[in-house]
């Protein structure tokens, strides 16, 4: 696990670095792909199931070695497709 190394920085220069200069068509596409992935991951905040269940998708997805959100997404997709 990597850890804060408390170091101050401008992420300003980061972002610039890592996805190029704010307008860029990489900084673009990088932008889309982390709103994108936000607000997927906004609707999956706002379910709410009963704990008894949570418990049940928690046990399986630990027995396939998958996460919670992933083991729900397959269910869900099995039953709605």
């Amino acid at each position: 696990m990597q850890t804060n190394d408390h170091t101050i920085r401008d992420y300003d220069l980061v972002l610039d670095s890592e996805f190029g200069a704010p307008g860029t068509a990489s900084r673009l596409e990088a932008e889309k792909k982390a709103e994108a992935y936000y607000e997927e991951s906004e609707k999956w905040h706002t379910v709410t199931i009963p704990m008894d269940l949570y418990r049940i998708i928690s046990k399986k997805a630990k027995e396939k070695g998958v996460s919670v959100r992933a083991y729900t997404r397959q269910a869900l997709a099995s039953v709605l497709l």
